[in-house]
């Protein structure tokens, strides 16, 4: 592999590690599986925990890209939503890392800084979302976006942590539709 391409190879053969050690790895396994010296793979990443951040840093960047997603606005704020909801679990129920970054490495350093670096957006972007669904009549106006927003977020984040890290895992419709009746139930929505 040459060196200028190095990078993306090291991290790719990382998640490969990650997964086949359930959670751990070593360097020089990486740098086996990419086909480099174990002192290019920290040429690049400086330490096995810069390594890790990387992925777990990955990985977020991929959830956050559905978290964030532009949907048609001119769908009711229901649909688009449930959409919203339906792709990230989705995303997490097929992503084999998921149950990895999201179980046994929550909570290390490496995943709290990328988690904490992200809240902020996630939760602004709560509110300006269920202030749209305010402004277009989808949601009553004596809802505060403020408040039930971040509480969404919060408790979304909390299911998806305990379902990622959990032994035997809810099944994917009963994670959605019970997030979706918490989602509603948070915004003064009634669904059947």
């Amino acid at each position: 592999m040459a060196r200028k391409n190095a990078s993306p190879g090291i991290l790719e053969a990382a998640k490969a590690c990650l997964r086949e050690g359930k959670g751990d790895f070593e360097m020089n396994d990486v740098a086996k599986k990419a086909g480099v010296s174990e002192g290019l793979a920290y040429h690049y990443f400086n330490s096995k925990a810069g390594l890790l951040a990387a992925v777990i840093k990955d990985f977020y960047d991929s959830y956050m890209a559905i978290v964030n997603k532009r949907y048609d606005g001119d769908d009711p704020w229901l649909t688009r939503e449930r959409s919203r909801l339906n792709e990230i679990v989705d995303f997490l129920y097929s992503d084999p890392l998921a149950p990895i970054v999201m179980g046994k490495l929550s909570g290390t350093p490496q995943a709290t800084a990328v988690e904490l670096t992200g809240n902020a957006e996630v939760l602004e972007l709560a509110v300006r979302n269920i202030q749209n669904g305010i402004d277009h009549g989808y949601i009553a106006k004596h809802i505060d976006p403020r408040v039930s927003g971040p509480a969404i977020m919060g408790a979304v984040q909390q299911a998806f942590l305990y379902a990622m890290s959990a032994k035997e895992r809810p099944s994917q419709q009963l994670l959605t539709d019970q997030l979706w009746g918490l989602i509603t139930g948070a915004v003064g929505i009634s669904i059947e």
